[in-house]
């Protein structure tokens, strides 16, 4: 029997994960909204994905946990950075981005950095490592698609500041919007592709709007019910550990 584990499904009935097709994800959602777990659905599936593979050529996985809580998991790995050192983890796929380029017959496995509470990381860094951090985010969004690296950010917000640049967030390939987080004229009117006078309607939990920055429309999309979430964090995990980092950082 083959397990569908794409985590969204459409009014219509069709699963969707997290394409190819689309380099860089955005998530965003209220305190409650579960965005975190459906971020860990969304990278299981791409585990999934390549489960297929020889172990050297799977999907590999950085992550940042800014509060320390929904990646408690994961706390034994060198790869998932936790509180003040979470913005270690996007220096660390930066030094990845360049050892690659630098590099053209090193591997190109696809790599995730995975960012929770992205506005949060950013924002309360001090000024020097913010901006440092805002350049490195830049160089992955703008660059990482061409040698294999991908971005999954969760946030409530991400306002222009946060980047660095409000061009940068044309950069997301896509962007799901949980509960009543897409219905927030500010949100709507700077994250999603929206014709003129359109507006997006709350949604109950579990459920959000879904958008593809190809020219679709926003969908309405449920999230699938996923009954064992500690095997998911088990190939989270694993993801985690598969990954050798060319160099450390301090």
């Amino acid at each position: 029997m083959v397990v569908d584990t794409r985590p969204l499904i459409t009014l219509s009935g069709q699963r969707i994960g997290w394409e190819r097709a689309i380099t860089h994800l955005l998530v965003l959602g209220q305190t409650g909204s579960g965005k975190s777990f459906i971020a860990q659905a969304i990278l299981a599936d791409i585990a999934h994905k390549t489960a297929h593979l020889p172990i050297d050529k799977r999907a590999l996985l950085v992550a940042c946990d800014p509060k320390s809580e929904d990646w408690l998991f994961a706390e034994n790995s060198p790869n998932c950075f936790f509180g003040d050192d979470s913005y270690k983890a996007i220096e660390l796929v930066y030094n990845e981005l360049l050892s690659r380029k630098s590099d053209k017959s090193k591997p190109r496995n696809s790599l995730v950095l995975f960012c929770e509470e992205l506005t949060s990381l950013v924002e309360t860094l001090p000024s020097k490592q913010k901006k440092e951090t805002q350049h490195q985010l830049k160089i992955i969004l703008l660059q990482g698609r061409s040698i294999g690296i991908r971005l999954l950010c969760v946030s409530q917000d991400l306002m222009a500041e946060v980047l660095g640049n409000s061009s940068l967030r044309n950069q997301f390939g896509a962007v799901l919007g949980l509960g009543s987080i897409a219905s927030r004229s500010a949100i709507s009117s700077s994250i999603f592709d929206l014709e003129l006078g359109q507006k997006l309607s709350t949604l109950p939990k579990k459920h959000g709007w879904y958008q593809v920055f190809d020219g679709s429309p926003p969908i309405k999309v449920k999230v699938a019910n996923i009954r064992y979430i500690d095997k998911v964090q088990e190939v989270l995990l694993e993801m985690l550990n598969r990954y050798q980092p060319t160099e450390q950082v301090r």
